[in-house]
């Protein structure tokens, strides 16, 4: 069985090695790669036996609309039995620990589709600094655990799905209002041939997993947005972001629950 990654990247030397590591078992990683680049990215992606990149280039900045159509063109040309379409801060894991990824989808044989409920994780008070060298999701395991409202609720996404179906994702593979969808949890993808699974994946979103991580990430993506992107609010949480509204989010995080 083959599992094939598709990402978009930009500067992303802080995340990559956690990302690489975390999706280790993948046999090919396609990391669509912006020119633009200004970090060590590349050079750390390089030394990944699986990994692919491709290079994209943007005319005006980051355009969400371009990416997402980039992605789905990859998505359609990957001979694979299962695609993971996950940003860089996004890391799938099953729940309990013991059973790994590769074996679900090895043995599922009545669905082709599964979503993914990620949680917002941040440093807790007690949370050591951050070690590539170990595994990324026992690292940083606080934050809220209600999935029904905040940012939670907005965080079940299509992100395993079989290849070759006829789906389509939309910009952050959330919202597709169109005919033909697929629904689950407030979240879309159209498709004609898609059969999602009633079982959630689990996964956390690495956004706000720590301050340093968080500041540089957001700010170089509030002044990498396009214009489009402005002006249709696609990336509207980092539109307006300062690195203090950053600090103060991540203070207001410190004693949160373990979520598992």
């Amino acid at each position: 069985m083959k599992i094939d990654i598709i990402t978009m990247w930009y500067n992303e030397a802080m995340l990559a090695p956690f990302f690489l590591n975390h999706y280790s078992y993948a046999d090919t990683i396609h990391i669509l790669l912006d020119e633009e680049v200004t970090d060590n990215t590349q050079k750390i992606a390089e030394e990944y036996e699986n990994v692919r990149i491709v290079p994209v280039r943007f005319p005006d900045k980051l355009d969400d609309i371009l990416k997402i159509e980039k992605i789905n063109s990859i998505y359609r040309s990957i001979d694979s039995d299962w695609v993971i379409v996950a940003d860089s801060d996004e890391f799938v894991f099953s729940l309990p620990f013991y059973i790994n990824i590769r074996d679900i989808l090895e043995n599922e044989t009545k669905y082709n589709l599964f979503n993914v409920q990620l949680w917002q994780v941040y440093r807790h008070r007690n949370d050591n600094d951050l070690n590539p060298d170990l595994p990324a999701i026992f690292q940083r395991r606080h934050g809220d655990p209600n999935v029904t409202t905040g940012v939670n609720s907005s965080y079940v996404k299509p992100i395993i799905v079989h290849s070759g179906l006829e789906i389509e994702w939309q910009p952050g593979c959330h919202l597709l209002a169109r005919k033909n969808i697929i629904r689950r949890l407030g979240n879309y993808i159209r498709g004609k041939n898609a059969i999602p699974s009633p079982h959630l994946i689990y996964g956390v979103h690495w956004a706000m997993a720590d301050p340093a991580i968080a500041i540089k990430r957001r700010i170089d993506r509030r002044d990498r947005l396009s214009k489009r992107n402005i002006e249709t609010r696609l990336g509207f949480q980092n539109i307006d972001i300062t690195e203090e509204q950053i600090r103060r989010e991540c203070e207001q995080h410190l004693d949160d629950p373990l979520l598992f």
